[in-house]
């Protein structure tokens, strides 16, 4: 029953909400136009537009873990194998969200988080690369769960030793590793 109603929700999602999903108002920056007056709204159409997001990062997340197990291959954009960065482009792609193809980049597409306690189901979350010394970004992956209390989350992303999987950001080698988050589901 949890599986048809998700099936549901989930094509409801991918049929209805396709023309929610324009394209973010920028000035080549990948930001939102910040020059425009703050629209003002009730507080029941912004937890309408809150709930509508939440639906939309569910269903994000939701097609996400349907890859678990698939392969890493370096440049892989799927969806028979995938890298980390050709995870997230796929995956938000398939939800009229473009990013960019390097993981580093996806940074400026949208808004950063910096504070993990502010990190929601389908945001953004960035790691180092190899080099712990810098903070270059080098691994990307998409949170599933997060703990506002204590900035704590899972995440599915694509490990080159397992493949799509889902990991904690408790886990020592991406505690260490991590740097950021960045919000493209508003």
């Amino acid at each position: 029953m949890k599986r048809i109603v998700k099936t549901l929700v989930f094509t409801i999602l991918a049929i209805g909400l396709t023309g929610c999903f324009a394209k973010k108002n920028t000035h080549g920056n990948g930001y939102a136009n910040t020059s425009a007056k703050p629209k003002v709204v009730s507080k029941a159409d912004a937890y309408a537009e809150y709930a509508t997001n939440n639906a939309r990062a569910d269903a994000v997340v939701d097609y996400a873990m349907n890859y678990v197990g698939t392969p890493y291959r370096y440049g892989g954009d799927g969806p028979n194998s995938f890298d980390c960065s050709g995870f997230t482009c796929y995956v938000f792609g398939n939800f009229g969200i473009t990013l960019s193809r390097v993981s580093a980049d996806q940074l400026a597409d949208g808004q950063k988080i910096s504070n993990p306690r502010k990190l929601r189901r389908g945001d953004l979350v960035f790691f180092k690369g190899s080099n712990l010394r810098n903070n270059k970004i080098g691994h990307v992956g998409v949170v599933t769960e997060a703990d506002n209390a204590t900035g704590e989350f899972s995440f599915i992303h694509v490990s080159s030793s397992v493949g799509v999987t889902v990991s904690k950001s408790t886990e020592e080698y991406y505690k260490k590793r991590y740097v950021t988050g960045c919000r493209v589901i508003f």
